[in-house]
Order: C-alpha cells, then sequence, then structure tokens
C-alpha cells in the first residue's frame, strides 16, 4: 500500500496549526522518538489533550492512559493546535521542541499529516492526525469491516512479557510473565498465561484504528499458597498495546502497570 505525499513544509516555532475539513473524523496518535521525556498538548475546540510518554519507539499516552484522542466529525472545519516540550535529566523545566516538520500523504481513503518535532538535544515525537470523510467511514462493529481488512490483520501469534518488582526482601530479582495470545474471535481474543502465578481471571479486548489498532489485556493472578507474598493476595497486570500495520512502522508497542491487593508489599515497578 502506497502512502503518497502531497505537499511537506517546516517551521522554527514550537506550536503549528492544523485544520480538519468539515464532516471529516479521524484520531491523533504520538509516537515517542527519543529517550527524553516528551510532552504534547493538542488543543481540539478549545480543549486540551496532552500526550506524555518515554523511550524510542514507545506509544505516547493521554491521562487516562489512552493511546489517541477522537476528531469528531462536525458541520464547520476543526482547527487543531499543537506544541511539543521534552524534559532534560539536567532541567527543572520542560524545554520547547526547535523544529517541526509536517507532511501530508494519502493512504487509500484516509489523510494522514505527520509532524515530527524535534531539536538540536533531542529526538522528539512525530505525531500523526489521521482522517477521513464521516460519509466513508465502515462501520467498525463489524466483524469483517473493510477498515479490519485493509489496515490491521489480525495480531495472531503475539507473545508479550511482563516483570513485576516488590518491597519485599525475601524476593529477589523480581517474577517474570510470559503472555501469549493465540487468536481472535471479533474483538475477543484468548490468553495463555506462564509464571510463577496461577491465572485466576483474564481478558483480552481489541479495538481497531486507521493506522492498525489496540487492545487492552487484564491478567488477575493469584500467587501460590506458600508465595512470600501471601496465598489470598491478587496481582493485577494490565497493559494497552498499540500495533501498527503497513503504516507508519508495522510493529507495537506496550507498557505494564500492575497492583497487589491483600498483602502487606506493594509493587514497587513492573517493566516489559
Amino acid at each position: 500500500m502506497n502512502h503518497s505525499k502531497s505537499n511537506s513544509f517546516s517551521t522554527n516555532r514550537n506550536t503549528i496549526q492544523t485544520t480538519i475539513p468539515n464532516n471529516y473524523l479521524g484520531h491523533i496518535t504520538c509516537v515517542c522518538n527519543s529517550n527524553n521525556y516528551q510532552k504534547v498538548t493538542v488543543t481540539i475546540d478549545k480543549k486540551a489533550h496532552v500526550f506524555e510518554g518515554i523511550g524510542k519507539g514507545a506509544l505516547m499516552t493521554l491521562e487516562d492512559k489512552q493511546t489517541s484522542c477522537r476528531i469528531e466529525t462536525t458541520r464547520d472545519a476543526k482547527h487543531i493546535e499543537t506544541s511539543f516540550q521534552y524534559y532534560l535529566v539536567d532541567k527543572s523545566t520542560f524545554l520547547n521542541a526547535d523544529q517541526i516538520n509536517e507532511e501530508k500523504g494519502v493512504q487509500g481513503e484516509f489523510e494522514i499529516t505527520k509532524l515530527n518535532a524535534n531539536s538540536t538535544s533531542d529526538e522528539g515525537v512525530t505525531l500523526f492526525i489521521t482522517v477521513t470523510s464521516s460519509k466513508e467511514i465502515t462501520d467498525r462493529s463489524k466483524p469483517n469491516s473493510n477498515l479490519k481488512a485493509k489496515f490491521a490483520p489480525e495480531p495472531t501469534g503475539l507473545s508479550l512479557h511482563a516483570k513485576t518488582y516488590y518491597n519485599n526482601p525475601n524476593i529477589h530479582g523480581g517474577d517474570e510473565h510470559y503472555i501469549q495470545i493465540p487468536k481472535f474471535e471479533g474483538r475477543q481474543g484468548t490468553l495463555d498465561y506462564s509464571g510463577p502465578f496461577i491465572l485466576a481471571q483474564s481478558s483480552v479486548y481489541l479495538e481497531y484504528s486507521a493506522l492498525g489498532g489496540y487492545f487492552n489485556i487484564v491478567l488477575k493472578l493469584r500467587p501460590e499458597s506458600n508465595s512470600d507474598l501471601g496465598g489470598s493476595a491478587i496481582l493485577t497486570l494490565t497493559t494497552s498495546y498499540g500495533f501498527w500495520f503497513v503504516f507508519p512502522t508495522g510493529h507495537g508497542s506496550t507498557s505494564w502497570s500492575a497492583a497487589l491487593d491483600g498483602s502487606k508489599y506493594q509493587v514497587t515497578r513492573v517493566t516489559n
């Protein structure tokens, strides 16, 4: 599938304006390109949506942990204002990006605006604004919608890994969790778990988008009765995994969160 540029330009301003035609809808996503902490503020109809994240290739998240914000269709054109900032360890405040490059292109029925923001001391972020005419949108509730067929093949055979650490001095090096998602039926997926816990409950929910999709995974894990965490403890692992196919990168990104209930100990951190 070809992605053809229609035009591009660059600016040394930190803020850029983008206009979305009337009767168009879509969504906005951000991918971090840097090991410095990034902050992108997208203002739509005077409402600010703040993406934050760190790590090359990481999908940035909003305050509610979602990885995209929607652009709703309206009778009038929408004006979107976007500003880019980053944070260095040896600085006390966010710094503004020095350069923003904009590229516009078309992929199928989708119009894509790609914004690359960076500076001399930071590799910055890439922001994607993906829109299409509301008349062209396929009903996403249909399992075999055109959107799924063209842009998001089902991510079968997916393998994920998470590692949890605790404030328990008897547990050294943390616990490793291996998750496999062998198949999907519609928007629900099956999940296989292996690790030092017993899988008590799990859910996998898939949502498609113009750039690929994302799915939310929740695991509730019960330790063995003789565990140092306590036999009545429940470990909850949660992630929102975003994946891309064909455009822009063809790979996925995930980050985990974890909570421990029914134990005198707590999870101190969780890694991929």
